[in-house]
């Protein structure tokens, strides 16, 4: 839709709009609404050891071929990890999403580049965040015993968690969806439980943590 953006190495707001760099150093102010896509979030967690899920979400795009994510390199360099499609021309929203795989531990940035359907490049934002290690999954949760509300806290992040709690003879008496983070931590109420001994289990689609936990009156 109208004249092409140019090719972008940086984007910040600016007073008149957004404000780009391209490869030269020459610096263009974008007038709203002149960018192919329309983004509004653009999120990364982690997903397991070596593993980091990308999201975001469009309200349009316009001559949209694809996005690429980027890692930084450690020495003011870009790798590309991954390309996904983008959806042409459309006025509707979008949800996209990617796992990463094989990434070292330790904190590292991701950034979205925009591709339009003639090449042209746009640099989206950029986001940190850490990578898993290989060490075992693990659930701890406090005090024992617990009266009213149990803190749960796990070894590393975990991305579509779910927390179920079961009794003595096995059967499911809570369950509770787990928000996603960087650094997991998670409360289940148990006042409207009966005492006794409990088993607290915490999965995910790849993998599960359990652990004994005591509610007393």
């Amino acid at each position: 839709g109208g004249a092409t953006p140019p090719t972008v190495t940086t984007l910040a707001v600016g007073p008149q709009g957004l404000d780009a760099m391209t490869p030269s150093g020459e610096v263009v102010t974008l007038a709203p609404g002149s960018l192919p896509v329309e983004l509004t979030t653009f999120t990364a967690h982690a997903d397991g050891p070596g593993r980091v899920r990308v999201a975001w979400t469009t309200a349009s795009e316009t001559n949209n071929a694809a996005f690429a994510i980027e890692q930084a390199t450690g020495d003011g360099r870009w790798a590309e990890r991954a390309t996904i499609a983008g959806r042409g021309t459309t006025a509707e929203s979008h949800a996209y999403t990617h796992t990463l795989d094989g990434l070292a531990p330790g904190r590292t940035r991701l950034r979205l580049v925009q591709r339009d359907l003639d090449g042209t490049s746009h640099v989206g934002p950029t986001v940190e965040v850490s990578v898993a290690g290989g060490g075992a999954f693990a659930a701890t949760a406090w005090p024992l015993p617990a009266r009213t509300t149990l803190h749960v806290r796990l070894s590393r992040p975990a991305v579509g968690a779910t927390a179920r709690l079961y009794d003595a003879l096995g059967r499911e008496v809570l369950r509770a969806e787990i928000p996603d983070g960087d650094a997991p931590s998670f409360e289940v109420p148990v006042s409207g439980l009966a005492a006794g001994v409990y088993v607290l289990r915490v999965a995910t689609v790849r993998e599960s943590a359990t652990v004994r936990v005591v509610v007393a009156r």
